[in-house]
Protein backbone atom coordinates (compact mmCIF):
# COMPACT_ATOMS: atom_id res chain seq x y z
CA UNK A 1 0.00 0.00 0.00
CA UNK A 2 1.53 3.24 -1.12
CA UNK A 3 1.39 6.53 1.13
CA UNK A 4 -1.38 9.21 0.69
CA UNK A 5 -0.98 12.72 0.75
CA UNK A 6 -4.00 14.24 3.62
CA UNK A 7 -4.41 17.78 3.83
CA UNK A 8 -6.22 19.13 6.26
CA UNK A 9 -7.74 22.59 6.57
CA UNK A 10 -9.02 25.02 9.16
CA UNK A 11 -12.27 26.79 9.32
CA UNK A 12 -10.08 29.64 9.35
CA UNK A 13 -8.13 27.89 5.42
CA UNK A 14 -4.94 26.86 7.32
CA UNK A 15 -4.19 24.00 5.35
CA UNK A 16 -1.34 21.18 6.94
CA UNK A 17 -0.07 18.58 5.04
CA UNK A 18 0.89 15.19 6.62
CA UNK A 19 2.36 12.18 3.62
CA UNK A 20 1.25 9.00 5.45
CA UNK A 21 -0.59 5.19 5.33
CA UNK A 22 -0.87 5.20 9.45
CA UNK A 23 -4.33 6.52 11.07
CA UNK A 24 -2.73 7.08 14.09
CA UNK A 25 -0.41 9.57 11.89
CA UNK A 26 -3.26 11.59 10.92
CA UNK A 27 -5.30 11.56 14.51
CA UNK A 28 -2.52 12.47 15.94
CA UNK A 29 -1.83 15.60 13.11
CA UNK A 30 -5.55 16.28 13.89
CA UNK A 31 -5.25 16.37 17.49
CA UNK A 32 -1.81 19.06 17.49
CA UNK A 33 -3.47 21.54 14.99
CA UNK A 34 -6.45 21.74 17.25
CA UNK A 35 -4.29 22.40 20.58
CA UNK A 36 -1.95 24.50 18.07
CA UNK A 37 -5.22 26.80 17.05
CA UNK A 38 -6.31 26.59 20.25
CA UNK A 39 -3.18 28.01 22.05
CA UNK A 40 -2.78 30.90 18.86
CA UNK A 41 -5.97 32.67 19.55
CA UNK A 42 -6.42 32.29 23.45
CA UNK A 43 -2.42 32.81 23.58
CA UNK A 44 -2.43 37.03 24.09
CA UNK A 45 -5.58 36.44 26.23
CA UNK A 46 -3.78 34.29 28.81
CA UNK A 47 -0.90 33.44 30.93
CA UNK A 48 1.25 30.32 30.70
CA UNK A 49 -0.56 28.74 33.82
CA UNK A 50 -4.09 29.64 31.64
CA UNK A 51 -3.15 28.23 28.98
CA UNK A 52 -1.64 25.25 30.58
CA UNK A 53 -4.71 24.93 32.31
CA UNK A 54 -6.81 25.06 28.54
CA UNK A 55 -4.23 22.08 27.31
CA UNK A 56 -5.67 19.72 30.08
CA UNK A 57 -9.07 20.76 29.90
CA UNK A 58 -8.49 20.20 25.84
CA UNK A 59 -7.64 16.49 27.23
CA UNK A 60 -10.38 15.53 29.77
CA UNK A 61 -12.64 16.40 26.85
CA UNK A 62 -11.11 14.14 24.95
CA UNK A 63 -9.63 16.37 22.76
CA UNK A 64 -6.04 15.55 22.73
CA UNK A 65 -4.47 12.90 23.78
CA UNK A 66 -1.94 13.15 26.59
CA UNK A 67 1.19 12.69 24.29
CA UNK A 68 0.10 15.95 22.77
CA UNK A 69 -0.86 17.32 25.90
CA UNK A 70 2.78 16.69 26.82
CA UNK A 71 4.33 17.99 23.41
CA UNK A 72 2.17 21.32 24.17
CA UNK A 73 2.90 22.01 27.82
CA UNK A 74 6.73 21.42 27.20
CA UNK A 75 6.68 24.06 23.76
CA UNK A 76 5.06 26.42 26.34
CA UNK A 77 8.00 25.82 29.12
CA UNK A 78 10.86 26.02 26.69
CA UNK A 79 11.45 22.73 27.15
CA UNK A 80 10.66 21.15 23.68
Amino acid sequence: MGRWQITLETTGGQKYSLPTNNKKEVQQAIYDAQTRLTLESNRPQGSLADQITKLHALKEKGVISEDALSKQKNQLLGLF
